[in-house]
């Protein structure tokens, strides 16, 4: 098998080590100079692991295993493959309002606390749907305070229902309470 390196790969070398990091998914490994050496060389010399020389057998097994790896993270891939970048993260503000007025804020949500700006349950129904049409892994549900809208555990339902990624709550956490805490 041969491999290319993945798109969006960054190298950065540090003494006898050399971290490759894949940028759009956050994955990331560090290996010896000489393994990233060889790699590198087997990529630009388009050479397929079966084209080269071990001197045992346990350094065959090591640098096929190390190899899967970097492909499980993405870092390298097959040349025969396609590179299918799959839609990381998506993030719903699902209000601008907020319970707060921190001072390091970017949101401009402390004069908005009892402003009814919000968009309506039906048309965030709409948006979450195109949300969960373009399939991301994750969906983060964010704001101002998100838990402020008065119909978020609605949402958060249909959410439930409909999406099977991961769900991320971006919150301050002051409107947990005993009786949601448990909701999920």
């Amino acid at each position: 098998m041969k491999y290319k390196w993945c798109s969006e790969i960054k190298q950065y070398n540090y003494k006898s080590k050399v971290i490759l990091a894949n940028t759009v998914n956050g994955k990331w490994v560090r290996i010896s100079k000489e393994l990233a050496d060889n790699i590198e060389k087997m990529i630009c010399e388009d050479i397929s692991i079966d084209q080269i020389e071990f001197e045992n057998q346990n350094d065959k097994v090591f640098f096929h295993e190390l190899l899967n790896s970097l492909s499980d993270l993405e870092i390298i891939n097959d040349v025969n493959k396609d590179e299918v970048l799959q839609n990381k993260i998506a993030s719903v503000e699902l209000t601008e309002r907020c319970n707060l007025k921190c001072i390091h804020c970017c949101m401009n949500a402390q004069n908005n606390i009892l402003s009814t700006v919000d968009m309506s349950y039906e048309k965030m129904i709409q948006v979450l749907d195109k949300i969960i049409d373009w399939n991301p892994k994750s969906m983060m549900l964010s704001g101002g305070e998100p838990m402020l809208r008065r119909d978020f555990f609605a949402l958060a339902e249909y959410i439930r229902e409909k999406y099977r990624g991961h769900v991320i709550l971006s919150t301050n956490g002051l409107l947990i309470n005993e009786k949601n805490v448990e909701l999920d």
